[in-house]
């Protein structure tokens, strides 16, 4: 007996999330590495989480 999955491709049903812009990111990282921006205003600015900063 076979299991249905077994005749699929795992990688074609993997949803991953929408990649963040390179650009604010990266501005993000500019604004917090200049250490005149706190946090909360640098994801207030930028809509970047503070996950991604740090």
């Amino acid at each position: 007996m076979s299991l249905p999955y077994q005749d699929y491709n795992l990688q074609e049903w993997v949803v991953t999330r929408p990649s963040k812009d390179h650009k604010m990111v990266e501005g993000a990282l500019n604004l917090h590495t200049s250490h005149q921006y706190n946090i909360k205003e640098i994801t207030d600015m930028t809509g970047v989480s503070r996950s991604v900063l740090y």
